[in-house]
C-alpha cells in the first residue's frame, strides 16, 4: 500500500524542473487538497488501470459531492517493454489542475515510475 501512495504522489505531481530539490513544488498540486476518500479513489483507479493489462481506455475517478477527481488514460506505446504501461493522468481539486504522462513498469511485483 505504501508503494501505491508514493506512486500516487508522484503521478499527481506535474513535471518539475530537474533542479527542484525541496518539496516546495508540491504546494500547488491537486493532491495537496485531496481528502482521504479522494486519495483512496485515486489509488483504486490507478491500481485498476495498472493491473488490468487488457484495459485500453480511460478510467474516471471522483466521489459524489467532492470537488476532486480526474482520469487515467492508457496511452498506447508499442516501444514499451513487457510489464510497462504509459498513462496520461489528469487530476483536479477545488482550485488546482494537473496533467502529465508517465511510464510505469512492474518490477518484482511492484509498480515503479520509469520516467
Amino acid at each position: 500500500m505504501r508503494t501505491h501512495r508514493f506512486l500516487a504522489l508522484l503521478i499527481c505531481l506535474s513535471v518539475t524542473p530537474a533542479f527542484a530539490v525541496n518539496l516546495g513544488f508540491m504546494r500547488r498540486t491537486p493532491m495537496t487538497e485531496f481528502s482521504r476518500e479522494d486519495t483512496r479513489l485515486f489509488n483504486e483507479a490507478l491500481t485498476g488501470v495498472l493491473e488490468d493489462t487488457s484495459f485500453t481506455g480511460t478510467r474516471e475517478w471522483g466521489a459524489p459531492g467532492s470537488q476532486a477527481g480526474g482520469s487515467i488514460t492508457v496511452v498506447p506505446d508499442p516501444s514499451l517493454k513487457d510489464g510497462c504501461r504509459k498513462l496520461r493522468v489528469a487530476n483536479h481539486s477545488r482550485t488546482l489542475r494537473n496533467e502529465g504522462e508517465y511510464v510505469l513498469c512492474k518490477r518484482k511485483g511492484q509498480w515503479e515510475l520509469a520516467n
